[in-house]
């Protein structure tokens, strides 16, 4: 089984928050200039809002893991040298 992860995956990763909320925050003007009143989106617009950050902890987190492992195979690699 490939463990590999396609580059686009690993850029696009850390922008996934970011366009999250983007969509978030365009549905809220749209429905703001539609009808003058946010109403029920306002509500949604906050309720979905913590996603955002659970989505930049899950980027960040896979990156310091993938740091950590490149690290740990740094200190065989030098280790190996000795």
């Amino acid at each position: 089984m490939n463990d590999e992860v396609p580059e686009f995956k690993k850029a696009a990763g850390p922008w996934v928050p970011f366009v999250f909320c983007l969509v978030l925050c365009g549905i809220v003007m749209f429905t703001l200039v539609k009808t003058g009143n946010i109403g029920p989106a306002f509500p949604a617009f906050f309720c979905f809002l913590p996603m955002a950050f659970f989505f930049v902890a899950v980027a960040v987190t896979q990156i310091r893991k993938e740091l950590k492992r490149m690290s740990d195979r740094m200190d065989q690699l030098e280790e190996g040298k000795k």
